[in-house]
């Protein structure tokens, strides 16, 4: 692909969540969540599995978080992209766009990349995040 090979996965990460940033909302990307669970807080996760792309390295992949109170930051949903490891079965985040609107609503308050990613994250058995990962690898592996 023309910008990884000549930009890196970096750049090419920065762009996305700018585009997102800008964009705002999900009626506006055309985005569609869909519902994976809920955990007992009543903070429901979503996946768009429009978004998930197999790359060499991985399967970049984007989930929502939509919170039944804010967070103490005042955010009431947010967006994060990661990066999944089907062989290892696990995840990293690489960056977030946070609301202060449910489901991802209005304009991004708040976002975030990291230029080395975060650390390898391994999903605890039965958890929201180990069901969202399974997913991700049923559905391209």
């Amino acid at each position: 692909m023309f910008w990884h090979d000549c930009f890196g996965m970096e750049v090419l990460v920065i762009l996305m969540i700018a585009v997102f940033s800008l964009l705002g909302t999900n009626d506006e990307l055309g985005t569609k969540w869909e519902r994976i669970d809920e955990n007992i807080n009543g903070n429901v996760y979503y996946l768009d599995y429009e978004s998930i792309r197999k790359r060499d390295n991985g399967i970049y992949f984007w989930y929502l978080a939509d919170y039944l109170t804010p967070t103490s930051s005042g955010y009431f949903s947010v967006k994060i992209y990661n990066l999944a490891d089907c062989y290892d079965f696990r995840y990293k985040h690489i960056g977030f766009l946070a609301y202060k609107e449910p489901m991802g609503m209005g304009a991004a308050d708040n976002s975030q990349t990291s230029s080395q990613y975060t650390d390898w994250q391994y999903p605890a058995p039965e958890s929201i995040f180990n069901k969202i990962l399974q997913e991700i690898c049923d559905a391209h592996n």
